[in-house]
């Protein structure tokens, strides 16, 4: 491969590269003690959750859901706990329940648009995604906030419109998060796997990079 063909393949793979790289310095930072650890944090949040309530769950939600950050900072602990701990109280269950999605949605516009701001503007490899698809793609991903930031950030990366992405994903979004809320409410347990989440965050991030290098092949072979 020729550095010029490289040099191509690097801008337009820069939304992806760019998760890679904050995943890749926050693990190594942690993995060499330059940073808490995320079992560290994670205990840190679960004490702090009795004194600083809702502010730490509106934090945790934000981070949680802004793509690359959720690998490391363990925020769906508080965000889980703090909706589990609001059964049979329903005032409580609605503060908290907006408390978790409205930063969660800021969190996810921020991701979209850094993957807008950052695109190669190319031409286009694949027909636009139909109304269909998008519903499709938000409905299995969304479900999770990790998935759902780097859904958001490829969905800036293709160039779909503003509008267009945030009329598809807002309803999705709200669908599941009134599930998670109703499941932690009537059940006040929590259900966490962190390592089948990031299992499946990190399939999915090799995904979106070898549809990135399969659509600029295209791209290249069709100029």
């Amino acid at each position: 491969m020729s550095l010029l063909k490289l040099k191509s393949y690097l801008r337009a793979l820069k939304p992806q590269l760019i998760v890679i790289g904050l995943v890749l310095i926050l693990q190594i930072l942690s993995r060499f003690s330059f940073i808490p650890n995320p079992n560290e944090i994670a205990a840190f949040m679960i004490d702090l959750l009795a004194t600083r309530g809702l502010p730490l769950v509106m934090l945790a939600s934000f981070i949680e859901n802004f793509v690359g950050l959720g690998t490391y900072f363990p925020g769906s602990i508080a965000i889980l706990s703090a909706m589990a701990l609001t059964a049979g109280n329903p005032i409580q269950a609605m503060i908290t329940f907006f408390a978790i999605i409205i930063p969660a949605l800021i969190a996810n516009v921020s991701s979209y648009w850094i993957g807008y701001f950052t695109r190669a503007k190319e031409p286009a490899a694949f027909p636009t995604r139909s109304t269909k698809a998008l519903f499709a793609w938000y409905g299995a991903t969304y479900w999770h906030p990790q998935l759902a930031a780097v859904s958001a950030m490829a969905s800036g990366g293709e160039g779909i419109k503003f509008w267009r992405y945030f009329t598809h994903f807002l309803p999705v979004s709200f669908a599941w998060s009134i599930f998670w809320a109703l499941l932690l409410y009537n059940t006040g347990k929590i259900v966490f796997s962190p390592s089948l989440f990031a299992f499946l965050f990190y399939c999915y991030l090799i995904g979106w990079l070898l549809f990135g290098i399969k659509k600029h092949y295209r791209i290249l072979n069709l100029s």
